[in-house]
């Protein structure tokens, strides 16, 4: 089965997935950290579609928006969504200050 490339070629889609590998292995080796990883993808992908929407609809080419650092973390290790972490976060922390008083 052939995948719809639009107007790219095979050589060029490959070429966008190595890019995106490489981004990737610096990340997993700890060369590059979370952000700078998200943000060398949408980057890439910004390049290779031209700043449009991916083939799910997605935004591809948008960097994240972050504001707390260890929620940002834990959503990208574990795969939930950043609300749903965040939201987590702000219970378990304010448990805390509770029984701290």
């Amino acid at each position: 089965m052939e995948r719809y490339l639009g107007d790219r070629t095979a050589g060029e889609y490959r070429a966008h997935m190595t890019a995106i590998k490489t981004i990737t292995d610096a990340w997993h080796n700890g060369e590059i950290a979370v952000e700078a990883k998200r943000k060398a993808i949408a980057a890439e992908n910004a390049r290779f579609y031209d700043g449009q929407l991916g083939a799910a609809g997605a935004c591809l080419t948008s960097e994240p928006r972050i504001y707390d650092d260890i929620a940002f973390v834990i959503s990208d290790a574990t795969g939930q969504p950043l609300p749903v972490v965040r939201h987590i976060l702000a219970r378990r922390r304010q448990e805390n200050a509770v029984s701290a008083a």
